[in-house]
């Protein structure tokens, strides 16, 4: 990780420089700056309306009920693809037209996937079904979870205490709650 860091604080404004002075040399200054405050100009622009359409395409996978983590992980590549943009330089503006094309970020969605499902399971969680022992299931102390296969149930419930005076509270009305709800669903 720290030659990672050493690489990306470093290696890449040296980097930048190099090719500053090779487009420099290739097309002239006046172009050169010219393309860098272009595309800086296209970043900005790309942030400033990525945002609006991943909100609205994850919003759309969740009203078709299913999660949307393929549009939430593009409209993200696309932002960095932005930001990436926005920075002067022209290794940065090679990276973020690469989140640009759609198979490279199929591709980085899939590796990244890969890893984090690896890393999780090492670190004893499942992501299908929540936390388990380090070594599998029923490896760890004290009671085990049972039945942890079957359906599960929503529903909502009301607590009824009994008094001990002679009073009897008059049953709760629970359809006359659905309309005081704020969480309700209003239709």
């Amino acid at each position: 990780m720290g030659i990672a860091l050493f690489a990306l604080f470093v290696g890449l404004p040296i980097a930048e420089i190099a090719t500053f002075i090779k487009v420099g040399e290739a097309i002239g200054a006046g172009p050169t700056v010219g393309l860098v405050i272009l595309s800086a100009l296209a970043g900005i622009a790309l942030i400033r309306f990525q945002g609006l359409i991943t909100l609205t395409r994850a919003r759309a996978a969740l009203d078709a009920g299913t999660l949307p983590v393929k549009e939430i992980f593009d409209g993200a590549c696309l932002l960095a693809s932005g930001f990436l943009l926005a920075i002067p330089g022209f290794v940065t503006d090679v990276a973020a037209l690469l989140l640009l094309i759609a198979p490279i970020r199929d591709a980085l969605r899939g590796v990244l996937a890969k890893r984090l499902q690896t890393s999780v399971s090492l670190h004893g969680l499942d992501l299908q079904g929540g936390a388990q022992a380090p070594f599998g299931p029923g490896s760890g102390l004290g009671p085990q979870p049972g039945g942890g296969k079957g359906p599960v149930i929503d529903g909502d419930f009301v607590e009824v205490e009994v008094e001990a005076s002679a009073e009897k509270t008059p049953p709760v009305d629970l359809t006359k709650t659905k309309d005081t709800n704020p969480w309700a669903k209003k239709s």
